[in-house]
């Protein structure tokens, strides 16, 4: 029954943005243009876009299998599509869309996604908010500590948890068919980074916060 109502939800959502989007425009003209669409165009830009969401499925399947993971081809397609429609409705929210649900139910503190900067600087940028501060290592991956740590995969995002919520979080990532690694743990403003200390967070956050009015005076 919810599953109904949130699908009833969601269409009178867009039905309401639709309308309010279009209250001040002329039908006449737009019925128009309609008729003297050329729908051979139409439809071969509707099917591209979809293989080219498919192809960008089949990409994030093989960026991570040098990484031991693997998802089902068509949870990755519909994924992208679904963070295509999040990024039209709200800009930069795409990447986080996938977090929805651990985030509704109370077991994810905060998410960021790493396409800008990388991990070391996702990891920067959400313990500025609160002034935290982080301890954390590759585990010694297989992976160069250039790309672990500084690459913009958009197939990864950093979620952070209390301690008894990380094993429901294993569990809901296992069962979507997503590999979670527990990389470090959350600090009270201390950042250590494959055990070398890196100072303090508030540090970091004033040198990201006035490094341009630095340069400018």
């Amino acid at each position: 029954m919810m599953k109904w109502v949130k699908y009833a939800l969601f269409l009178a959502i867009g039905l309401g943005l639709a309308w309010y989007a279009s209250k001040d425009a002329d039908f006449d003209i737009i019925w128009s243009a309609t008729l003297q669409l050329n729908w051979f165009w139409a439809i071969l830009s509707m099917v591209t876009s979809y293989v080219a969401m498919i192809i960008r499925g089949y990409r994030w399947n093989i960026l991570l299998a040098p990484l031991g993971y693997q998802s089902r081809n068509s949870n990755n397609v519909h994924s992208v599509a679904f963070g295509y429609m999040m990024n039209d409705l709200i800009p930069r929210s795409g990447e986080l869309a996938r977090c929805a649900q651990c985030i509704k139910e109370h077991t994810i503190l905060s998410a960021h996604d790493i396409s800008e900067g990388g991990l070391i600087v996702t990891l920067l940028e959400s313990a500025y908010c609160n002034n935290k501060g982080f301890e954390v290592s590759s585990n010694n991956s297989a992976i160069r500590k250039d790309a672990y740590w500084l690459g913009e995969s958009q197939s990864r995002v950093v979620v952070s948890c209390d301690a008894a919520s990380l094993s429901a979080i294993e569990s809901a990532a296992a069962k979507a068919g997503i590999c979670a690694t527990v990389i470090g743990k959350v600090t009270n403003g201390a950042v250590k980074v494959e055990g070398e200390d890196w100072g303090n967070i508030s540090v970091w956050k004033n040198k990201y916060d006035t490094s341009i009015e630095n340069k400018l005076k």
